[in-house]
């Protein structure tokens, strides 16, 4: 039942990772300066995977 253990780590970390992210509703928490700059490093980043 290793591949059990695997699949529940894995959707451990998967929700976590969502649920941090609705913090981004929270007003105090939002700035337009981060999405912007997160939008831009997800292009510049993120196609070093798909290039390489």
């Amino acid at each position: 039942m290793e591949w059990h253990r695997i699949m529940l780590a894995s959707l451990l970390v998967i929700g976590s990772v969502h649920l941090i992210a609705l913090l981004a509703f929270v007003p105090w928490l939002f700035s337009w300066t981060a999405l912007i700059t997160c939008i831009i490093c997800v292009h510049l980043f993120g196609q070093s995977i798909t290039i390489g």
